[in-house]
């Protein structure tokens, strides 16, 4: 089991200074990972250390963290757990033990990133007392899928939609924006996965030195804000895709004016988005670097940058 640094400074264990305090305690199972997503640390390719998933430190612990989750989620320092499933071998057993005995320690909510590959694994995480289940497309098209997971992508999407059938409201997908998809097939894909019910969580590519894709540049911001905005409307029921205006597969005009957009949204487009309670603090950035999701409350001059940075006031 590994802890993230954010989470180690939000139960207590290391005393770190931070400017957004974790809502979610975050928890990794594994390490070096059995298949090769391009963009991932844990990649079995990949030179990055096994500390990384994404730019998050994780550190390796064997104290019960599950009482101090409790206590702080008592407390409303935390909203819920999340941990988080590396693909290797045997996995899977370890998993169902960690929840039963967290299902000793603590009702706290706790959300499974990975682990589920069919809907028996599924079934049997949410009979253990997982509150949520994250299946991962990553990317918005097949191509895409195959070029950076190598995977099957349309077994993927079956699964995440017999599972949201099956578990309506319970099923979330992370989606990476700036793997090579136009503005338009990300909108797609999200408001597929809207119509099926299915959570998403957004996510900007972060090259992560190691990685195959260490020299691929992060989306630009003006990209990540219009995706942000096309999100937010779909998933508020404000619009449908076919209500937004592409032009060579860019986002040209939303069915709203963007002040009126504001006016209605002010920072919740470009929040970090995904599970309830999950802010997921500098996942995507560095440091006084480009913020993608943020994951505060945001200021006056932070959202007006923000709607300025879609580039179509």
């Amino acid at each position: 089991m590994k802890i993230s640094i954010g989470t180690e400074g939000v139960l207590g264990i290391r005393k770190i200074k931070m400017d957004a305090v974790p809502t979610t305690a975050y928890l990794m199972m594994g390490t070096s990972c059995s298949n090769d997503c391009v963009f991932c640390p844990q990649a079995k390719s990949s030179r990055a250390g096994e500390h990384l998933l994404s730019r998050v430190s994780w550190s390796s612990t064997r104290i019960n963290v599950w009482p101090l989750i409790d206590k702080a989620y008592k407390r409303n320092k935390i909203k819920r757990a999340c941990i988080q499933v590396v693909n290797q071998p045997g996995i899977f057993e370890l998993l169902e033990k960690e929840l039963v005995k967290l299902g000793k320690d603590t009702k706290v909510p706790v959300c499974i990133s990975g682990g589920a590959n069919s809907i028996e694994d599924v079934d049997k995480l949410i009979q253990l007392g997982a509150d949520r289940i994250g299946i991962a497309l990553d990317a918005a098209t097949p191509e895409i899928y195959r070029r950076v997971k190598g995977l099957d992508f349309l077994r993927r999407l079956y699964l995440l939609e017999k599972s949201a059938r099956k578990y309506p409201g319970r099923i979330s997908t992370h989606l990476i924006v700036g793997l090579g998809e136009t503005e338009e097939e990300m909108t797609d894909m999200i408001q597929a996965m809207y119509d099926k019910e299915i959570n998403v969580a957004l996510f900007a590519f972060t090259p992560i030195h190691g990685t195959l894709m260490e020299y691929h540049q992060p989306p630009e911001i003006a990209v990540y804000r219009r995706i942000q905005l096309a999100h937010y409307l779909i998933r508020e029921k404000k619009c449908r895709k076919d209500d937004i205006s592409f032009d060579n597969g860019k986002i040209e005009k939303f069915p709203l004016e963007i002040e009126e957009i504001n006016k209605i949204a002010q920072s919740r487009p470009f929040m970090t988005t995904g599970c309830p309670g999950c802010n997921r603090p500098y996942y995507n950035e560095k440091p006084g670097g480009t913020m993608y999701n943020y994951p505060r409350e945001m200021t006056e001059e932070e959202i007006k940058k923000a709607y300025q940075e879609c580039g179509l006031c």
